[in-house]
């Protein structure tokens, strides 16, 4: 598996220039699997904030970098950081908005920009061109402009982008190298493959090659580009036998599954005729919990 670092961040600092961000996307996240301060986007807002960093606040600094990213109001990062168990007066959570908008002023003029523009158009677009209405209907109120929708789709709707085309790109490069390895899941900005132990590092590269790639056909053409680019998928990718990185554990399988599982392994030769009859059924492999269809052809089973 592997994941875009900080992508809705990054998609940011590309649509506003926002400096600051470009500043820290050029640092790698991590070093030798230690956090990296010169590339923490949460880090350097508490710095350029409050002229100092302490854990403490960083679920605030997290809060102000993607609630602000939609356009959030200091009722909304309150409730965002009282789900978080930080709990302040509404007053406080203002004084740390207005401090935001002073230390990224590039993003909020572009927030802006894009709040009057969708109010006048009545969409946003994505990098991609999609447009998407910005107008919805609210009972007793009548069709209202939704600010916070139209600051969504150009960030989030141009890095699903991006993994909508990493995607079609993985599954091409997997089919074209002939590796046993397929994609099992889409989850936030992480792509997990399953893979033979053979071929996973194998599939690993290919699949940093196609998530570069889908990143580079939405934001490509962005000035700064190279420098939010270069640390995107400095984490690299992970092999493991599970999602989680632990070893598999039979007994998180449902009983159901289990049970297929033994019915599959032991049943060789009923498979090898199901498969001449054109019928060939494929065990799912035991490091998926859900229970999956039972037939299945052999170019379309996950390996």
């Amino acid at each position: 598996k592997a994941d875009y670092s900080g992508v809705e961040l990054r998609a940011a600092a590309l649509e506003a220039q926002e400096s600051t961000l470009l500043e820290v996307f050029q640092h790698p996240a991590e070093i030798d699997g230690e956090s990296n301060p010169a590339g923490d986007p949460h880090r350097q807002i508490l710095e350029l904030i409050t002229g100092a960093y302490s854990d403490e606040q960083r679920t605030i600094a997290k809060g102000l970098n993607f609630g602000t990213l939609y356009g959030c109001g200091p009722g909304g990062l309150n409730n965002q950081l009282h789900r978080a168990g930080v709990v302040m007066p509404l007053a406080e959570a203002a004084n740390w908005l207005d401090q935001w908008r002073r230390a990224r002023p590039a993003l909020v003029a572009w927030q802006e920009r894009i709040k009057r523009e969708s109010k006048r158009t009545r969409i946003s677009v994505t990098p991609c061109g999609r447009r998407v209405s910005v107008y919805e209907l609210v009972k007793g109120e009548g069709i209202k402009h939704r600010p916070t929708l139209a600051l969504n789709v150009p960030i989030q709707g141009g890095c699903a982008e991006a993994a909508m085309l990493a995607l079609a790109e993985i599954d091409r490069l997997l089919v074209a190298h002939a590796l046993d390895a397929a994609v099992i899941a889409v989850v936030h900005d992480e792509i997990v493959l399953e893979a033979s132990e053979a071929d996973a590092d194998a599939a690993g590269r290919l699949l940093l090659q196609a998530m570069a790639q889908g990143f580079w056909q939405v934001y490509g053409t962005y000035p700064n580009f190279e420098k939010v680019a270069g640390q995107l998928l400095s984490s690299g990718y992970k092999i493991a036998e599970t999602w989680k990185g632990k070893p598999l554990d039979p007994a998180c399988l449902p009983a159901a599954l289990s049970r297929e599982i033994e019915l599959v392994q032991d049943d060789d030769e009923d498979d090898a005729a199901e498969d001449d009859a054109g019928a060939d059924f494929i065990p799912w492999p035991a490091s998926y919990c859900t229970a999956p269809p039972k037939t299945r052809t052999k170019t379309a089973a996950p390996v």
